[in-house]
């Protein structure tokens, strides 16, 4: 266990690295979502995702660092439709490193990009 610790970006007993839990939540969700759905699950990660989380523990992401990361997105011309898609997933898979990694989860209550 101390292996795959170390392999997956482990800080302390609790915290990993975005991007290292980002790959094993996506084949979690390949067997209940359509092949569609996968091909998003990837694009919006590795193009806009990942870069920007890459070396961010889950436990630091919060709603102010999702809300700069909105901005962002925002300046770079993004539609809220597709920046809503991308919180979607860093919920997601926030939400999924708490249930299986009992990672602190600081962005339950994030609202949605229409209501920043």
């Amino acid at each position: 266990m101390i292996k795959l610790r170390c392999k997956m970006g482990f800080k302390d007993s609790k915290d990993y690295y975005f991007n290292t839990l980002a790959e094993p939540w996506l084949e979690d969700r390949e067997s209940t979502v359509k092949k569609s759905s996968v091909v998003a699950y990837r694009t919006k990660p590795e193009n806009h995702i990942l870069p920007y989380f890459t070396d961010v523990f889950i436990s630091k992401v919060t709603n102010k660092t999702l809300s700069a990361f909105v901005a962002l997105k925002r300046a770079e011309g993004l539609s809220d439709k597709y920046i809503s898609d991308m919180l979607i997933i860093i919920k997601s898979v926030n939400a999924w490193a708490e249930e299986n990694y009992s990672v602190k989860n600081n962005i339950k209550n994030f609202k949605t990009v229409h209501q920043i």
